[in-house]
């Protein structure tokens, strides 16, 4: 009887090392899986910044584009109080 839970025992210690050894890879693909997640949203975000550069850009020729059009206006009206032709 002795001899059977000394086996049993010692059955058990290699299951635990079995699974203590299968936890420890679990670990470690679950930590590389989390790296390949971060680099794959570094990656997406960089489109994300792109389009926003380009956002701003577009609002500043906008704004740009604006004052110009003020600019010219004024010109205008200026060369028309004085009787002066711009072409």
């Amino acid at each position: 009887m002795e001899a059977l839970f000394t086996s049993l025992i010692n059955d058990l210690q290699v299951v635990k090392k079995d699974l203590s050894a299968d936890l420890r890879e679990v670990r470690r693909n679950m930590e590389e899986l989390g790296d390949r997640v971060s680099v794959v949203k570094d990656r997406e975000s960089r489109p994300d910044k792109k389009v926003e550069r380009q956002h701003q850009e577009v609002l500043h020729l906008q704004k740009q584009h604006i004052k110009l059009q003020t600019h010219a206006e004024d010109l205008e009206d200026c060369s028309q109080r004085n009787n002066i032709r711009i072409h």
